[in-house]
């Protein structure tokens, strides 16, 4: 059995205080803002059903004023 992880006590943690991390998917807007964000080019037509397909997606929320900071999604072909 390999050891388990434990964080060292003089480790800060990896996120600031004022971001939580949900399960969710954002809304198409939502999803739009963080591309503009980081200058990807956006593309309604493929990125409404992409958006769509998502199986699991996690968001990163600024506490501070309730916007989504980032996010992560899982997709999938469906077969399994």
């Amino acid at each position: 059995m390999a050891p388990r992880y434990e964080r060292p006590g003089n480790r800060t943690d990896a996120l600031p205080a004022h971001i939580r991390i949900d399960a969710g998917v954002p809304d198409y807007d939502t999803y739009v803002s963080l591309f503009h964000s980081v200058d990807w080019s956006i593309d309604e037509a493929s990125m409404r059903p992409a958006l769509a397909q998502t199986t699991i997606g996690v968001l990163a929320t600024d506490t501070r004023d309730e916007r989504v900071a980032g996010m992560a999604r899982v997709t999938g072909d469906g077969k399994y």
